[in-house]
């Protein structure tokens, strides 16, 4: 299900078999109190993509550019996708998936930078917060998924004119789950952008280490871009969303845990860019 807007009006988006949910249509728009559109599932001329699974942002020139997982192939066009979201169809990119959302794997800040996701970054910081020493520097097998999907990833976004920032960002232990990387960037009126992402306290009790280590990275690798190019993004905050008694205080952590999603996933978004700018 997506949310979008037509003629500045809000309607569901739902890709589903089609003859299957018709009779329930009006049980649908009454249930979400918004007009339902259904698109039939793997139609190859249609626009639907799931919520995490894609961004849209804009070039200086106000060319409009959409960064959709690669995954997304299966069941769209780039013609369907042009005409739903208005952007050119060679601004539109499919790139590699480290995950089933690309908003588990990558994060755009501002064009033409985009955050990757670095799985030996994330091992090497995940050793660094266990206090795990190594005499060599940590690394994962060159076939490994995840591996393989960055570096094509990495590829894809220079092919296309972004440049590509790595981090280390997401966790996945047998205990915890932990994504820097699913977040929401606000950018400011003079300029500079504020980070919204998942807490680390929530997965991983008492481990915040994870939080600074991202916060003190991500800082670091805008200040040295800074150096070298003056429009490049300033980080003014932070944060992590947490809840401490989430089940009972906290909503918005009562939904991520519920829905096992993250903060991007509840908001997937669809910038009003005559507001954005």
């Amino acid at each position: 299900m997506l949310v979008l807007e037509k003629e500045k009006k809000p309607y569901v988006l739902i890709q589903e078999n089609v003859e299957l949910l018709k009779p329930y249509l009006g049980e649908m728009e009454e249930h979400y109190k918004m007009p339902v559109e259904l698109v039939p599932l793997f139609d190859k001329s249609s626009s639907y993509i799931s919520g995490g699974n894609f961004f849209i942002g804009k070039k200086p020139d106000g060319e409009k550019f959409m960064l959709v997982g690669a995954n997304e192939q299966i069941s769209t066009s780039k013609d369907g996708i042009s005409k739903r979201y208005e952007v050119r169809p060679e601004n539109i990119h499919y790139i590699s998936q480290q995950d089933y959302h690309l908003d588990l794997s990558i994060r755009p800040i501002g064009y033409p930078y985009v955050l990757v996701n670095n799985p030996e970054m994330s091992l090497k910081n995940e050793f660094k917060a266990k206090g795990v020493k190594t005499k060599s520097k940590p690394t994962l097998d060159k076939n490994n998924f995840k591996m393989l999907a960055y570096r094509k990833s990495i590829e894809q976004l220079k092919e296309n004119g972004f440049i590509p920032i790595p981090i280390g960002a997401v966790y996945d232990t047998k205990n915890a789950s932990v994504n820097f990387m699913n977040a929401i960037v606000n950018k400011h009126e003079d300029g500079s952008i504020s980070y919204i992402t998942n807490s680390s306290k929530c997965n991983l009790p008492n481990v915040s280490k994870y939080q600074r280590m991202f916060e003190k990275d991500l800082r670091s690798k805008l200040e040295e871009l800074r150096k070298i190019d003056e429009n490049a993004p300033i980080l003014k905050d932070v944060y992590f969303i947490e809840g401490e008694n989430y089940g009972e205080s906290n909503e918005v952590m009562d939904n991520l845990i519920e829905g096992a999603g993250g903060v991007h996933c509840m908001s997937a978004e669809e910038p009003n860019f005559e507001i954005w700018g």
